[in-house]
């Protein structure tokens, strides 16, 4: 059966995280030299705020072995997205780690992971203007999966 995953590196695995980010920076600081990059750049202007977007793809191979990489049945390539975003007076720059079972494409891995945004954006745009949700301080306990589960919003 075949797996198909693009998953985000953050907190929530620390060590793997570290790892691809400190390998990026020395391979970054280096030019790539000797490595099987794949880069892709995409600049959006929209909404006031022009987005700047670098994905560079590696394969696996082109890295020593990661932490528990045994555990990632498929993992092909890691990725760095890196963003730059002019919103009015103000620049912010932002890094993001990424491990996946697709081959090293920068630009077809960079399309889907700004898909993904595009959907988590829609839902949480419904959560929040339909049903209110940034507005609900139900916060202690067991409370906010009883509500969740009672009703479709805060009351």
């Amino acid at each position: 059966m075949l797996i198909i995953f693009i998953l985000s590196l953050k907190d929530n695995h620390p060590t793997l995280h570290q790892q691809v980010k400190n390998w990026f920076e020395i391979a970054q600081s280096l030019g790539f030299k000797d490595v099987d990059v794949n880069i892709s750049q995409r600049i959006e202007k929209g909404h006031h705020r022009i987005e700047n977007r670098q994905v560079y793809t590696v394969p696996v191979s082109q890295l020593p072995v990661l932490h528990e990489q045994d555990l990632w049945a498929g993992l092909t390539t890691v990725v760095m997205v890196v963003r730059s975003i002019e919103h009015w007076n103000q620049t912010t720059h932002e890094v993001q780690f990424y491990i996946t079972s697709l081959a090293s494409d920068a630009h077809k891995i960079g399309s889907a992971i700004r898909q993904h945004w595009g959907i988590e954006n829609s839902v949480h745009w419904t959560l929040d203007v339909t049903f209110h949700e940034d507005e609900c301080r139900i916060r202690s306990l067991h409370s906010p999966q009883n509500n969740a589960k009672a009703t479709s919003h805060c009351p």
